[in-house]
């Protein structure tokens, strides 16, 4: 169902689902981001993952008042990544 997003769909079904969670304060495992993941991220990724927090956000019923905001979230991180290239920022 999901090719990005899958870790975030999954904490969301678990805690629709009732599960609970912790932050924990010691890495658990190594996760490197450089420019070739960010430029993956393509417009479609970022619609996907969209629609994933919109789902996740309604299971949780959790979309208003804020919810729908956090939906927005990965179109406005893709909208500054071309504004970057745009402008010439590195």
């Amino acid at each position: 169902e999901a090719t990005r997003s899958e870790d975030y769909l999954l904490i969301m079904q678990a805690y629709a689902d009732g599960y609970r969670g912790k932050n924990i304060d010691q890495y658990l495992y190594g996760y490197r981001v450089d420019e070739k993941t960010i430029s993956r991220r393509n417009l479609s990724s970022r619609l996907e993952e969209c629609g994933i927090r919109f789902k996740g956000y309604r299971l949780n019923r959790m979309i208003f008042p804020c919810g729908w905001l956090f939906c927005l979230k990965p179109i406005l991180a893709w909208l500054v990544q071309v504004m970057k290239v745009i402008i010439g920022v590195r």
